[in-house]
């Protein structure tokens, strides 16, 4: 009785922790358009954080690169960050007004900037 179960207990556990394997690529982006791929690191807390990022035209061919130290940040649920208040609008202003598209792209397709953002990160360590 007591192998049954513990063969029950194991095989519900195995079909709960079922893999899920997804191909992560970069693709270039349609004629006309560039692609700004960014990611941000921060390093301790309170911690310095960067952010790094590459522009391709349509062909892949690289436009620019930037890796830049963009603040300080303390993760903790008590320091709410309302100064970001006043600064919100004046972002969203212009990204409605501009032809943009935006999507998720996994650290693992985009490790250029994942790698640029840590580069900006170490200049503070």
């Amino acid at each position: 009785m007591i192998h049954t179960n513990l063969e029950y207990m194991v095989e519900e556990i195995l079909l709960r922790r079922q893999l899920s394997v997804q191909a992560i690529a970069w693709f270039k982006q349609i004629a006309g358009w560039f692609k700004l791929n960014v990611d941000g690191s921060e390093i301790g807390n309170p911690g310095v954080m960067c952010c790094g990022g590459v522009l391709r035209d349509h062909l892949g061919i690289l436009i620019s690169v930037f890796a830049r130290h963009v603040g300080h940040m303390i993760n903790s649920s008590v320091c709410t960050p309302w100064h970001l208040n006043a600064i919100i609008p004046r972002i969203r202003g212009p990204l409605h007004q501009a032809n943009l598209q935006h999507q998720h792209t996994y650290r693992e397709a985009n490790i250029i900037s994942d790698i640029l953002a840590k580069i900006g990160s170490s200049d503070f360590l």
